[in-house]
């Protein structure tokens, strides 16, 4: 069963969004467009922290349009927080962040207190 979860909360200014279960290729589309959706409600650009510890498998053609979903996000908000990229991951997240740099953290509070630093 290919079962993906995305929740969002959002706190003050800061919008955390969390992907859990199975992620294949097929999500990417409606991952995106919810997460285009909420950037675009908000006026003002939003601190986000994307939170994939819970994912626990990512069909191998899906790794790559999620890697460049989240440069898009890069891009086009505040430098967003990554939380929860496990060891596995480093090495796409790595490899493909390309100019504008990744920033990963351990766990939510550490990500959201890196906002004020």
């Amino acid at each position: 069963m290919n079962i993906v979860h995305l929740s969002f909360e959002n706190k003050g200014d800061i919008i955390h969004i969390t992907i859990q279960g199975r992620l294949e290729f097929s999500h990417n589309a409606v991952i995106q467009e919810k997460i285009e959706a909420l950037i675009k409600e908000n006026r003002r650009k939003p601190k986000i922290i994307i939170d994939i510890h819970e994912l626990k498998f990512i069909g191998s053609s899906g790794v790559r349009d999620l890697i460049f979903l989240f440069k898009k996000i890069n891009r086009i908000t505040p430098r967003p927080r990554f939380v929860g990229v496990t060891s596995e991951f480093l090495t796409l997240f790595t490899a493909l962040e390309g100019r504008k740099k990744f920033y990963l953290y351990k766990d939510r509070q550490t990500a959201t207190n890196s906002f004020d630093a």
